[in-house]
């Protein structure tokens, strides 16, 4: 989900995996600090002192999709002591730990739809209540990434939530609308890949693959009979293992298990990870590190960028109408500043949102004892008026106004 959201413009300073060759994709790729870690294991203490030794400034958000195998439709024999089933639950109680810190702005969850339905409404239920309790408001959205420019079949849920203390008239989230009306297909994936993969043989890694191929492009070798009976042709197939994809339409999603990888069209090979890639929307100069396997699992568990940038420009849109830390300071300076015999003073506002500024100036307010009254009048400026509040229980007149 970071790449996605760096595209939108946020910076994204720290991330925490416990795969080291998905660190190790990260760090190739990122300007972030990515840390070894198990979130299962680590509280919101732990977070934030990590964060305290790269940052000087406090987060604004979090985003994250705790591994969501328990909760897919694919998982037909789940149990009710699987540790995965309590990591939303953890995630929600890092959310809560690292608000309490910092005040964040944000946080976004994604988790497969299985998540939302009857089987696991109960635990859905309870996950938000945490959330919410953790001081979010939550939006949620069931987002397919075929309707925002990538070549695969992939709903997921999205849980959005807003903290309510960073605006002044409340907060509001708009997921965002289908950027594409027509999905892409798997031909558009196939056509930008002419040269076939290479397949896994025993001894070959990554550094002697990118030698003539590209880094990615390389999958399981064809042992099935299936492969040479040329019987792999029906799209619709059940059979997970053997899943065929149809050039005329968007892929299957993207989330291999055990020898799931879906079949080329011609039904005579897997496709390769590579290929994979392009499926959920990478660009071919993005490359995974690690074996195998360990790009499999990666190019599985990713979000699809495109999906990602989305949500991110969603969430950006909010932020507008919030004030920022840095506003927040700039707006306490003039307040600080402010001339006792100048009761109203303009302001002229340069790339903030009345909403924004206006907030700015009630926390500021707020945190100097002042009572701030805020009046725009529609063309970049605000007329500002700030005075001591008047203690509680006293009938002494107000002292002379004080204005930024």
């Amino acid at each position: 989900m970071d790449l996605g959201f760096e595209r939108a413009g946020f910076d994204v300073r720290l991330a925490i995996d416990l795969d080291d060759a998905a660190r190790k994709t990260y760090e190739a790729h990122h300007n972030g600090t990515v840390l070894p870690g198990d979130l299962s294991r680590m509280s919101a203490k732990q977070i934030g002192d990590e964060w305290d030794k790269i940052s000087r400034e406090p987060p604004i958000g979090i985003i994250g999709g705790p591994p969501c195998q328990y909760f897919s439709a694919a998982n037909r024999h789940s149990k009710e002591d699987d540790p995965r089933r309590d990591l939303p639950r953890h995630y929600a109680e890092i959310i809560r730990g690292l608000n309490r810190r910092y005040g964040l702005y944000f946080f976004v969850f994604e988790n497969v739809v299985g998540l939302t339905q009857t089987a696991h409404k109960d635990d859905y239920a309870s996950f938000l209540a945490l959330f919410e309790g953790a001081g979010f408001r939550c939006f949620k959205q069931v987002l397919d990434a075929q309707h925002f420019g990538v070549p695969q079949i992939r709903p997921r849920v999205f849980v959005v939530g807003l903290n309510p203390a960073k605006w002044d008239r409340g907060c509001d989230f708009q997921p965002p609308g289908a950027t594409r009306k027509k999905p892409l297909t798997v031909a558009s994936v196939l056509n930008r890949v002419r040269r076939p993969p290479r397949f896994f043989e025993r001894g070959l890694t990554p550094e002697e693959l990118a030698k003539d191929y590209h880094p990615n492009h390389w999958t399981m070798q064809p042992r099935s009979k299936k492969f040479k009976e040329k019987t792999l042709t029906d799209w619709a197939t059940k059979a997970r293992s053997f899943r065929v994809l149809d050039r005329s339409k968007p892929s299957w999603t993207v989330a291999y298990g055990h020898r799931e990888i879906h079949v080329h069209p011609d039904g005579k090979r897997r496709v390769s990870v590579l290929e994979a890639m392009l499926f959920q929307g990478f660009d071919k100069e993005y490359v995974l590190h690690g074996n195998l396997s360990e790009q499999v699992r990666q190019v599985s568990d990713a979000v699809p960028p495109p999906l990602a940038e989305a949500v991110a420009r969603a969430v950006a849109v909010s932020l507008h109408s919030a004030s920022t830390p840095q506003m927040n300071l700039e707006a306490e300076r003039l307040l600080m500043e402010a001339a006792v015999d100048k009761p109203v003073v303009q302001i002229m506002l340069e790339g903030e949102t009345v909403e924004a500024a206006t907030q700015a100036f009630k926390v500021a307010g707020r945190k100097l004892g002042l009572r701030v009254d805020v009046r725009a009048d529609g063309s970049h400026h605000l007329f500002v008026k700030a005075v001591p509040r008047r203690p509680r229980n006293s009938r002494r007149k107000e002292p002379p106004a004080l204005a930024a």
